[in-house]
């Protein structure tokens, strides 16, 4: 049962598509009244306004795309979380063409929803070919509370890629093409560069979906699916190299990883499956339910479309032993939905399951340890978007079964009722209004203050880089997203090296200290929350280091007096330590001051010995401080007593991301031999 087969049946698919439209609207209501300024809640969905801003501005400007502007002077910032370039592609000629990021990611949130719908009815209609239980699994998908709660966090979304890897997948199963092969690699691209989770977390699941397909020789695997399979992959594989490659580097340089504590904090409970949106309708006017806030995800299955899919995984075992051939095949696609929702639902509560006082370690611990890439990951609980999925695809198995049963037990009368009932009451359990991504504003978070300085950033010629006081990195978001500059304050996944000392650093402001790490900081403006520093603009100190620019309300902007980089001031020696052959030469930062430098980005410390006979080198990486005087650094061998008859050459290099290097050169003479 092909799902476009023929001119009718692409018609039909259409008419569909343009139903489902129709509901993502519904879903989201009010928000298409308010494209521009609605937002679900912060700050989850403001970081995916600023990346896609981002994303804009590097396909319509001058910028590079993974040099985003947070965490500056550090390049690369993108790769610090998901970028969700898909969808910063799809929003970017919006973005680009109304100036405003927030008409362009909403406008790519509706069209989640009819993803999720029309994805979810593309895999009950291949596999039953029959319009209602396909429809009725579509909506109860886009609906589902995981979908409807996480409207605050659009990389959630990307669990909408998985139905139409099914569908695609098990076509190039029966019939291996070329063009199905491209298809399948195009929208595994799509979910690879949309979000690492479930690239992961949805190809693990996925495995586990088809190790029963294949299990019980529904489809089978051979020689030809692999050729072609091979052929096309080579331009999706450069793609996604290219895409991945900024994340390699981070990963390799600063060693990225999750523990399986951090994962805890992120796992799903079983109180998850009783969280609905926080605007469902049925959870406001009866009280049946819990919500939750943004620190997990509801994932409450629904009491009707809950039954009808155990009634589809029941159905499904009875008849594996059937001897016709086309309910057998239905029945292996109901027991591997069934199995991919079981193991994600397991996989959901990551590393342990804790009820009451038992602690049971589960099969997370093992895939974190020997899936490539999830040693990266600690948000266990989005596999509750994959659990979603399956209830309703499972929903809509059960439909039918549910259909040929009353067909033979009741009058069409009563089937009719019945079926309308179990549509209306399945559908009512997760309506929603207002949609909870209508929640907020960009004015309400912001206020008239903080906007009118965000108009005065945008008009300052050359993008001045500035610091934010205090280091509220959600609050940065909103200025990057809308300006462009280059904001030293961030907020994402992981943090570059030395961020958090960074922070704790200057959040004694106008402490000694803490001017001595501004004014190390290569920034042009530094904005102040004068509510929290209301003396501040008033002390000598902060006055040698900053000069008035503007004043918006609370908020005061200064400009640094001077440019210089304290940095400048380090210098670099070195000398032989032991004696002969067990020489070696220690390096040494000299600060000729009284105070503490500090050291922001990250320095690395590279030195290189050359010599006519010999050459050595070593490197190290600096903390945030360099002590008044000499601070050893690092060392290494001396060459022999032999090789030392002439001067050593020490060449040392200061380098950071994001900044230019220091350098310089060093003269070892050899040691005068004793009379």
């Amino acid at each position: 049962m092909a799902f476009l087969s023929g001119r009718a049946g692409l018609k039909a698919h259409l008419i569909v598509l343009a139903a489902f439209a129709l509901l993502a609207l519904a879903i989201t209501a009010p928000l298409v009244t308010c494209l521009g300024t609605c937002l679900g809640e912060a700050p989850d969905s403001i970081f995916t306004v600023w990346g896609f801003a981002w994303v804009a501005r590097s396909l319509f400007g001058p910028e590079r795309l993974y040099d985003a502007n947070l965490f500056h002077p550090y390049s690369g910032a993108l790769a610090l979380s998901e970028p969700s370039l898909s969808n910063g592609f799809l929003a970017a000629p919006l973005i680009a063409a109304t100036h405003n990021p927030l008409v362009g990611y909403n406008a790519v949130l509706i069209l989640q929803y009819v993803a999720a719908a029309f994805g979810a009815y593309l895999v009950v209609w291949e596999v039953l070919g029959r319009r209602v239980p396909a429809l009725f699994s579509g909506v109860l998908f886009a609906i589902s509370s995981f979908l409807v709660h996480n409207a605050y966090n659009l990389q959630s979304f990307t669990v909408v890629c998985v139905p139409y890897l099914v569908v695609v997948a098990q076509r190039f199963l029966r019939a291996p093409s070329y063009r199905t092969s491209a298809l399948l690699w195009g929208i595994f691209l799509v979910l690879a560069v949309t979000s690492v989770y479930f690239t992961v977390y949805g190809g693990l699941a996925l495995l586990c979906f088809f190790a029963v397909v294949l299990l019980f020789k529904e489809h089978r695997l051979g020689l030809l699916h692999l050729q072609r399979v091979a052929f096309v992959a080579p331009p999706f594989l450069i793609t996604l190299g290219l895409a991945y490659y900024p994340y390699w580097i981070w990963s390799r340089q600063h060693h990225e990883t999750r523990s399986l504590a951090d994962v805890e904090l992120y796992r799903a409970k079983l109180e998850n499956y009783g969280f609905v949106a926080p605007t469902n309708l049925v959870h406001r006017s009866l009280h049946w339910w819990n919500t939750t806030g943004t620190t997990t995800s509801a994932a409450f299955p629904g009491i009707i479309a809950g039954l009808l899919a155990v009634l589809a995984v029941v159905g499904a075992l009875r008849e594996l032993r059937q001897p016709d051939a086309s309910r057998r095949a239905r029945a292996v696609q109901g027991v591997a939905w069934a199995a991919f929702c079981a193991f994600s639902f397991v996989m959901a509560f990551g590393p342990t399951l804790r009820v009451a006082d038992l602690v049971l370690p589960l099969p997370y611990r093992l895939f974190f340890e020997v899936v490539p890439g999830m040693s990266a990951l600690r948000t266990a609980n989005r596999f509750l978007g994959l659990v979603s999925l399956a209830v309703a695809v499972l929903a809509g198995f059960g439909l039918d079964r549910f259909n040929v049963w009353a067909a033979t037990r009741v009058s069409p009368r009563v089937k009719s009722w019945l079926l309308a009932a179990i549509l209306t009451l399945g559908v009512a359990e997760f309506v929603s209004y207002p949609y909870p991504g209508t929640v907020q504003t960009l004015a309400g978070n912001l206020g008239s203050d903080h906007l009118a300085l965000v108009d005065w950033l945008k008009a300052q010629p050359g993008k001045p880089s500035v610091v934010e006081l205090p280091m509220r990195g959600e609050l940065a978001l909103y200025d990057a997203a809308l300006t462009g500059n280059r904001f030293v304050n961030g907020w994402s996944s992981f943090n570059p090296p030395l961020y958090d000392e960074l922070v704790k650093g200057l959040l004694p402001f106008p402490s000694g200290r803490a001017l001595d790490l501004l004014g190390a900081l290569p920034v042009d403006l530094v904005v102040v929350d004068g509510a929290r520093y209301p003396r501040a603009a008033s002390r000598s100190s902060v006055q040698r280091l900053l000069e008035p620019a503007a004043t918006f309300g609370k908020l005061q902007v200064f400009a640094k007096t001077s440019s210089k980089l304290p940095r400048d001031e380090l210098t670099v020696a070195a000398h032989l330590e032991g004696p002969g052959d067990q020489a070696m030469i220690a390096v040494e930062l000299v600060n000729p001051g009284s105070r503490a430098l500090a050291l922001y980005p990250k320095h690395r410390l590279q030195v290189t010995l050359g010599s006519a006979q010999a050459s050595a080198g070593a490197q190290t990486d600096l903390g945030l401080w360099v002590e008044p005087g000499h601070s050893p650094a690092l060392s290494f061998p001396a060459p022999s007593a032999a090789q030392r008859a002439s001067a050593l050459r020490v060449q040392w290099k200061l380098s950071a991301n994001g900044i230019p290097d220091l350098s310089g050169e060093l003269s070892l003479e050899p040691p005068t031999p004793n009379p």
